[in-house]
């Protein structure tokens, strides 16, 4: 896994390999990310990925952004597709607050 800043984008990307005691049914799996300052408040994240842990096939691919209000605390959205060969596809979106103290 690593995290790289660009310029003012970070880019991010992750790589999975996990072995099973037969070795026909080990599994892969990545992940890239990007997430794009707006401005000094507003920065959105573009996420995409690929995996056999759960289901063949499988993709995700995510749309977030998080607004910050202050130094603490901050608002985000996302919007994430799911689908693969072996499960009907699946959306989700989600909204929260995130405090840290």
């Amino acid at each position: 896994m690593f995290r790289y800043p660009l310029g003012p984008v970070a880019l991010g990307a992750l790589w999975e390999h996990r072995d099973v005691l037969a070795e026909s049914e080990a599994t892969t799996g990545w992940l890239a990310s990007a997430e794009v300052p707006i401005n000094t408040e507003l920065a959105v994240q573009l996420q995409y990925g690929a995996s056999d842990n759960v289901a063949e096939s499988s993709t995700s691919a995510s749309l977030g952004a998080t607004y910050d209000l202050g130094n603490d605390v901050s608002l985000y959205v996302f919007a994430t597709e799911n689908s693969s060969d072996e499960i009907d596809d699946e959306s989700e979106v989600g909204v929260g607050i995130s405090y840290v103290f």
